[in-house]
């Protein structure tokens, strides 16, 4: 974490750039914390996968941006830019035996049944459900990380400027 430094007389006059810089930070940060419940709310109430898509765009725009839901040439999301990111470039499953496809197979396979698996899961779910419910952990677990962090850095510039 970054070293804070108090907002005083002295540190305005020697260190205004980095005073405006901490500010600038600590603005984005309360942001970022502010706007994460109703994010998570709707990442959650998400039926979708194009719906997700539609979040997964607004959240990075917001400034919840993070490697592991960025672009990657190899990653699930193949792509130069979140914002302008289209569903062939969004790539879903490896998970429970599941085989990788972009997701507009996902969409034409909505209604497939999981099948028989060594998972324990119900073989009658829908491998829809399966790669909704593994976009959404994704999406969940790491605005609930910069969310965290986010708080991290609020609460220590708080404390060194009270």
């Amino acid at each position: 974490m970054k070293k804070i430094i108090r907002d005083n007389l002295i540190n305005r006059i020697l260190h205004c750039g980095k005073l405006r810089e901490q500010r600038e930070e600590y603005r984005r940060k309360k942001h970022l914390a502010n706007a994460a419940p109703a994010f998570l709310q709707a990442i959650n109430d998400c039926d979708s996968l194009m719906t997700m898509l539609s979040i997964h765009k607004d959240l990075w725009g917001s400034g919840f941006q993070n490697g592991n839901i960025g672009p990657c040439d190899t990653g699930m999301f193949r792509t130069k830019d979140i914002l302008t990111m289209k569903p062939e470039e969004v790539f879903l499953g490896d998970i429970y035996g599941i085989w990788t496809h972009e997701m507009p197979f996902w969409e034409k396979h909505k209604m497939e049944p999981l099948g028989a698996n060594g998972f324990g899961l119900d073989e009658k779910m829908s491998l829809y459900q399966i790669i909704l419910g593994q976009y959404r952990r994704l999406l969940c677990s790491n605005v609930e990380t910069i969310k965290r962090q986010a708080a991290d850095y609020i609460f220590l510039y708080e404390t060194v400027n009270p």
